[in-house]
């Protein structure tokens, strides 16, 4: 799989939410504190391309093929939950 590009808004919405999440488990004196909105960009862009890039049966597919434009579509396959019956 080729390196997806990551839209801005969604690596805006990840570093907000990482941002706040170390915020709550870090003292005040650490250096999370004093990240930059750059670092903290890169920190999200590097987790949420580690998980596409080890996401099982993940593929790309040409969007045209699919009726939603043009470019590639990454494909993530949802796994399946345990039924509870």
């Amino acid at each position: 799989m080729s390196d997806p590009t990551i839209p801005p808004e969604a690596l805006e919405a990840g570093k907000d939410a990482a941002f706040s999440w170390l915020r709550s488990y870090m003292e005040d004196d650490v250096r999370v504190q004093n990240m930059t909105d750059e670092e903290l960009g890169e920190l999200v862009e590097a987790a949420c391309l580690a998980m596409l890039r080890a996401w099982p049966h993940a593929f790309n597919e040409d969007a045209r093929l699919l009726g939603a434009g043009a470019g590639l579509c990454l494909i993530l396959p949802l796994p399946q939950e345990a039924s509870d019956e």
